[in-house]
């Protein structure tokens, strides 16, 4: 290919695509975690997706990453979500056996 001397120089495209950033998920995953605590399957999954969120959020501040309102937001559900959930799992735990004892001692 022949240099012309008006020529554009040729130089890699950069992708473009934005990025989302890590705090969006945080506080996301600290508002679904803190919204399915309740349910009888849901707490179990809160326990985990809430602790599993707050070791990401420790590591993403550790590393030197920016403590904004959606990383405090994410962490303080999160929290919530974890708590919650553990509560939760004894309650849909004992429930039913206190269902069962109170018709058979009826």
């Amino acid at each position: 290919m022949e240099d012309y001397p008006y020529q554009q120089p040729q130089y890699p495209v950069e992708n473009n695509v934005p990025q989302e950033s890590p705090t969006s998920t945080f506080l996301a995953k600290g508002i679904v975690s803190t919204a399915i605590s309740s349910l009888p399957v849901g707490s179990i999954i809160a326990i985990i997706m809430g602790a599993d969120n707050r070791k990401k959020i420790r590591n993403y501040l550790a590393n030197g990453g920016q403590k904004e309102a959606k990383v405090t937001v994410g962490s303080i559900l999160s929290g919530v979500g974890l708590g919650f959930g553990i509560g939760m799992t004894i309650f849909w735990f004992l429930y039913p056996i206190i269902i069962i004892a109170a018709v058979l001692l009826d």
